[in-house]
């Protein structure tokens, strides 16, 4: 019976826990743009190569978009990995 119950309810569970996981997501992303920012003390140098490129972007950019990001790439490549491996029905 409760693996019935469960099964009927197991989108509504989904959303729920999904909605949460984002709202949670978005008020720590709000929390960390909205932090006061320390001196300017950064190099006016031009951006010459990928290393520069990355250490300036993750200068500015609050660490939870930064997870976000890393965890969309992975889960888009371990996706495509296993829809190549294992091909869905058509």
């Amino acid at each position: 019976m409760f693996q019935i119950m469960y099964r009927q309810n197991q989108q509504l569970m989904i959303g729920l826990f999904g909605g949460a996981t984002v709202l949670f997501a978005m008020i720590l992303s709000y929390w960390a743009v909205w932090r006061p920012r320390f001196g300017d003390e950064r190099s006016k140098a031009p951006i010459t190569g990928a290393i520069s490129f990355f250490r300036w972007w993750f200068s500015f950019t609050p660490w939870i978009l930064i997870l976000t990001y890393i965890g969309i790439i992975i889960y888009v490549v371990w996706q495509t990995t296993e829809n190549v491996l294992h091909p869905p029905n058509i």
